[in-house]
């Protein structure tokens, strides 16, 4: 098995743990969801920077480490060059 695939595995197997931890947290969808409602209420404007900062305000108001971890996963997805790029 070359490195590719054993990382492959074991990044299948880390998703499988995280969400069976984070099976209180709601989905990406939901917490997107909930946050571009939220803005679209407010009368702004959907936008990459408006999502991001909605989701920085609960990241900064959250003690928990698997809020913590779900909110910044999203940051990644909405901001890709922020990444950590060990590959």
């Amino acid at each position: 098995m070359c490195e590719k695939d054993v990382n492959k595995k074991h990044e299948k197997d880390l998703s499988v743990t995280v969400s069976e931890t984070m099976s209180g947290v709601p989905s990406r969808e939901e917490t997107l969801g909930s946050i571009v409602i939220e803005i679209l209420r407010a009368g702004e404007s959907v936008t990459r920077r408006t999502v991001c900062l909605k989701l920085a305000a609960r990241l900064s108001k959250t003690d928990d480490p698997i809020v913590e971890a779900h909110l910044g996963e999203l940051i990644g997805l909405l901001l890709p060059s922020c990444r950590n790029n060990d590959e």
